[in-house]
């Protein structure tokens, strides 16, 4: 959610005034234009509004009209081809390319190119969060639909509160349902898995007054590499399939490693010991006063509340971008801050070039996690050491390429 946060702050920054936006709507598998297609622009701000729609011509091509009234923090273009839903967001000075491709039910071309598994045990709660990157190789390139489930599953008896969302637009996670599959004990969601990479997340609780926990979850398609993150660091962990792995630099957490799973195969690990203390906001009241329970990401706290002032900073900023630019005009930018929001475009540019070759495969998961956060770090350290004038101004500003 942190760096899904941050994602937002980034990727949200106000296109140039524009009255209309232009672009192209391809067929993936085929490789050709898509005609007829109806298509609509949304805009972002406090949750997606529908603000144009239109058709494509014979090119695949479309032109939606914006009013000034409609203007918003940033934009996407959908569509709904053979009943999946596609999104493209919209760049700045460029038309809009829009891929959407043939559907499948058949998932005989699909893997999980990576797995996380992260376990906090707190008090007599353990708090069980898993991470699929999973992979739709298909060739070539099909989206698998299937109204039987595309993601399939099965928990632990000690799972309870499950919930599963998956990775959308800009890095944030979005909520979907679980279902109960055919046979007993199976869960499954029905989420349209495109071409490329789909990371499903899967979140559950667990009883630790015990102190022990027995996972065993499985998920349906192989898995080339996992991760299991404990702690505190410590739990002792049993595993005929975990091999311990040291310390992970990001989180701090005790790693244990496997690889080269096959579909189906359990996720197996008997985690014991003495759970962190609980703190004093998840003691239970006995006046019957409701406390609010931290989340796995306490340890993140004071990240994530760096997080969320750039949001209402830049919130704040998209608010008041109009009664702002004719006093920005009257006013030269000073030198040192036509240095700062130089150091500040050079970075998004690097952010986005980041994230493109990822996209493509070019740059391997370890080293993109790694870079991206860095590059993060600089630009809060930048913004941290910026006069408000900056903060205020780059709401109004094109975001750089």
């Amino acid at each position: 959610m942190f760096l899904g946060g941050l994602g937002l702050v980034w990727a949200a920054l106000p296109l140039a005034a524009q009255n209309q936006f232009e672009g192209q709507v391809i067929n993936g598998t085929t490789d050709a234009p898509v005609s007829g297609q109806l298509v609509q622009l949304l805009v972002g701000g406090a949750g997606m509004r529908e603000v144009s729609t239109g058709r494509t011509n014979a090119e695949g091509r479309f032109v939606l009209p914006l009013k000034s009234a409609d203007a918003g923090p940033f934009y996407l273009i959908q569509t709904v081809f053979q009943g999946v839903n596609y999104r493209a967001r919209v760049e700045e000075r460029s038309p809009t390319r829009l891929m959407v491709y043939e559907a499948t039910n058949t998932a005989a071309e699909l893997r999980i190119r990576s797995a996380r598994i992260v376990v906090e045990a707190t008090g007599s709660r353990a708090q069980v969060q898993e991470f699929f990157a999973v992979e739709n190789i298909s060739s070539p390139p099909r989206t698998f639909a299937n109204s039987d489930g595309t993601f399939h599953f099965r928990l632990g008896k000690s799972a309870t509160e499950p919930s599963a969302a998956v990775l959308g637009q800009m890095n944030m996670p979005i909520p979907v349902a679980i279902q109960d599959g055919k046979s007993p004990g199976e869960l499954l969601i029905n989420h349209a898995l495109q071409p490329g990479l789909t990371v499903v997340m899967v979140s559950y609780v667990a009883d630790y007054t015990s102190e022990s926990l027995t996972l065993d979850d499985r998920v349906g398609y192989p898995i080339g590499r996992a991760e299991l993150l404990v702690s505190p660091s410590s739990l002792s962990v049993e595993s005929p399939l975990f091999q311990a792995a040291g310390m992970d630099s990001s989180t701090g957490m005790k790693k244990y490693e496997a690889a080269g799973l096959a579909a189906g195969a359990a996720l197996t690990a008997r985690l014991s010991g003495e759970a962190a203390a609980t703190s004093r906001d998840e003691q239970p009241s006995s006046e019957g006063e409701i406390r609010t329970t931290p989340n796995s990401m306490t340890r993140l706290g004071t990240l994530l509340m760096l997080c969320l002032l750039l949001v209402l900073l830049w919130a704040l900023g998209v608010r008041v971008a109009k009664e702002w630019m004719p006093s920005r005009a009257q006013k030269p930018e000073s030198p040192a801050q036509k240095e700062l929001e130089t150091k500040l475009d050079s970075l998004l540019n690097s952010l986005a070039d980041l994230d493109e070759l990822h996209d493509t495969g070019k740059v391997a998961d370890k080293a993109y996690w790694k870079e991206r956060l860095e590059l993060k770090a600089k630009v809060v350290a930048i913004l941290k050491q910026s006069p408000p004038t900056l903060l205020e101004s780059y709401a109004t500003r094109h975001l750089p390429r």
